[in-house]
């Protein structure tokens, strides 16, 4: 049983170590995603379609056709150490039996993070990081929002939107993540809006957050009312400043 999981572990850490290139002629985003998926792209649909491994059964589960579906989140251009860069996020989900995107309340798709890079020296977009398994991230299906910049002049961030409503309650946050790694997650918004029509019971907080690439930070302004331990309903006006720092981010102010 250990010899098999550091079989596994072994082949998720060494898969991508290659060197992977894509001349002019072949850098659709399509091409790009079905290389590196090693799968097909549905000409209908824009899915590329692939086969987990035992691995990677683990990490995204599997259809019921034993198939993995994967489409484009957003993209994203950007210029570091005077290189360009393109980045693509993807979605993974799985279907059921007759083909369909599984809905339940568990369903949540998979992101991927697919980095490139322009060599002007090979004329090439060259494969810096493949992180096919970042995280999971909505619900019923459907992934949250994704935004991804530049916290620095030599790195990028990836921002995952999350939340959640039971009993009336509802919370939500923001995830990020940077080379494939958890970095921060932070709890956004929170409110008891279905539990009450007693305006003086009720709370409600939001968070802004501004990213800022000269001094690698992320700025949290939270607003509104918030419920303490001790169950009274107090006012809220915060400013949490991280700065980025040596592929971390670290609270510096609050």
């Amino acid at each position: 049983m250990k010899l098999k999981l550091l079989f596994i572990l072994l082949y998720i850490t060494s898969s991508y170590s290659q060197e992977i290139s894509f001349s002019k002629e072949d850098t659709s985003i399509e091409n790009i995603i079905s290389t590196l998926f090693e799968g097909s792209i549905d000409t209908k649909t824009l899915e590329c379609v692939w086969r987990p491994n035992i691995s990677e059964k683990l990490q995204f589960g599997e259809s019921y056709n034993g198939m993995l579906y994967t489409i484009v989140d957003t993209t994203f251009f950007t210029q570091l150490n005077n290189k360009k860069q393109f980045i693509i996020a993807t979605t993974t989900y799985r279907k059921d039996r007759n083909l369909k995107k599984e809905t339940c309340h568990t369903c949540a798709p998979s992101l991927s993070i697919i980095t490139l890079e322009y060599s002007p020296e090979k004329d090439k977009l060259l494969v810096l990081e493949f992180d096919k398994f970042v995280t999971q991230y909505g619900g019923w299906g459907e992934p949250q929002d994704v935004t991804i910049y530049s916290i620095s002049d030599t790195s990028n961030i990836v921002q995952v939107n999350w939340g959640s409503t039971g009993q009336g309650y509802t919370e939500a946050g923001t995830s990020f993540f940077h080379n494939g790694n958890l970095i921060l997650s932070i709890l956004t918004h929170e409110d008891n809006e279905g539990t009450t029509e007693n305006q003086s019971e009720r709370y409600e907080y939001n968070t802004s957050i501004i990213p800022n690439i000269k001094n690698n930070t992320l700025t949290f302004n939270k607003t509104g009312t918030q419920r303490i331990q001790n169950g009274k309903i107090i006012k809220v006006n915060e400013t949490s400043i991280y700065k980025f720092i040596e592929n971390r981010l670290e609270k510096i102010c609050k």
